[in-house]
């Protein structure tokens, strides 16, 4: 009865362990999920940084002039 209590206790602990295993693993996958779209939101925001800060007037005249020697 000891032995069987034994291994009893041993396959409960074995399936508690797969379980924490099988939620550290979507925990993970989440984090990874979450990492991505912050990333996304980031470059999003830099692109949009970009763009205005490209259409002040002076920023232009500078990617413009930068543009013509670039051609030459």
């Amino acid at each position: 009865a000891a032995e069987y209590h034994r291994k009893f206790r041993l396959h409960a602990m074995l399936a508690e362990v797969f379980e924490l295993q099988g939620q550290a693993a979507a925990a993970a996958a989440e984090w990874q999920l979450a990492e991505a779209a912050v990333n996304s939101a980031l470059a999003m925001q830099n692109d949009a940084q970009r763009a205005k800060f490209q259409e002040l007037p002076a920023v232009r005249r500078v990617i413009e002039h930068q543009e013509v020697k670039d051609e030459s």
